[in-house]
């Protein structure tokens, strides 16, 4: 389970199966996004999906 004060780049680094959620949202994970948290990405509008996707993935990576 991921924080809300974990950057977009820790979260990918510990949950690979984050990378395709942060792709399909167009979340900047490695370069110039990686030192947003993911509370401050979230916030966004229409971003909350994005803590779903993220919840979802960790979900299926933990039944593989």
């Amino acid at each position: 389970m991921t924080t809300t004060t974990q950057t977009v780049r820790e979260i990918a680094l510990n949950q690979p199966s984050s990378i395709r959620v942060f792709e399909q949202f167009g979340i900047d994970y490695c370069c110039g996004g990686a030192s947003l948290s993911q509370k401050r990405v979230c916030r966004q509008p229409g971003n909350r999906r994005v803590i779903a996707a993220l919840e979802a993935a960790s979900g299926r990576a933990r039944e593989d």
